[in-house]
């Protein structure tokens, strides 16, 4: 083949593959949101004056075009793949640890919304003076779970901005659950926070409940057996990064040995 036929056939199969790519995404349906990343996906934005000459539009449509590639997810798991192989340890805000966990990186709060909340706080206190109040802030594991980072990764400390929200809850007259230590020491020997999802895991949230009923005074009289219902769980973490390891999370369930007195509640975090 001379090169001048070469350089044809190229010229000809770039802009074909171009054109067959934009015409696969206008016609592939957009998503609203993403399991895999747990967020709202940017669909097609509305057009507008104001937005295009105050920039919003294109901002808008260039988090529309990244959101609604073909097979982005996919795109993503390869990425990962090759940055796995030349030693990348972040993809998308996760860090890839030891012992296979993906940690997401400690954000730092927003001076204006942590503002917001000190004053939605006071005004529900000031509502309900007569009732006592509790907050459970729940750490990231990448907070507890400290020692499974990389060693080259430093992370903001989480725990100087715990300590001042705790301080503040303290001058409202609201009373705070600290369950860091008790997450740290059940670590030891359970597995607190699954490694492929940023969520605590049930025998987590056991650990953090029982430090939690010792500040609540309740007394712990129920029995309970746990069981695994799932053994392939694997989180948003690992489809947000794209990190695939292999190994997947259990999911337990406790229920209450027979002829032991509970009760049901919902514990929101």
């Amino acid at each position: 083949m001379n090169r001048r036929l070469y350089n044809l056939i190229l010229g000809i199969c770039f802009p074909l593959i171009l054109a067959v790519v934009f015409i696969a995404n206008i016609i592939n349906p957009d998503k609203a949101f993403s399991s895999e990343e747990n967020r709202v996906l940017q669909t097609m934005p509305q057009f507008s004056l104001s937005s295009y000459f105050q920039g919003r539009f294109e901002s808008k449509l260039d988090d529309y075009a990244n959101d609604q590639f073909l097979y982005r997810n996919n795109f993503i798991k390869v990425k990962s793949a090759v940055d796995v192989t030349l030693g990348k340890l972040e993809a998308n805000g996760v860090y890839l640890c030891k012992d296979n966990y993906l940690m997401e990186d400690i954000a730092v709060p927003d001076s204006e919304e942590l503002s917001k909340v000190y004053q939605a706080l006071t005004d529900f206190k000031s509502r309900h003076q007569d009732q006592d109040m509790f907050f459970l802030l729940a750490p990231n594991a990448a907070n507890v779970l400290s020692d499974k980072l990389p060693a080259s990764v430093r992370l903001e400390d989480q725990n100087k901005y715990m300590d001042e929200f705790f301080a503040e809850l303290g001058n409202m007259g609201i009373t705070s659950i600290d369950v860091r230590e008790a997450l740290k020491t059940a670590s030891e020997t359970e597995q607190v926070y699954y490694r492929t999802d940023h969520h605590w895991t049930t025998d987590g949230a056991y650990a953090a409940f029982k430090a939690s009923a010792q500040t609540l005074g309740i007394t712990e009289t129920v029995s309970y057996t746990d069981y695994v219902v799932k053994n392939d769980f694997c989180g948003t973490l690992a489809s947000k990064s794209g990190f695939v390891s292999g190994i997947y999370d259990e999911i337990k369930i406790y229920l209450p040995n027979e002829n032991s007195p509970y009760l049901n509640s919902v514990i929101y975090y």
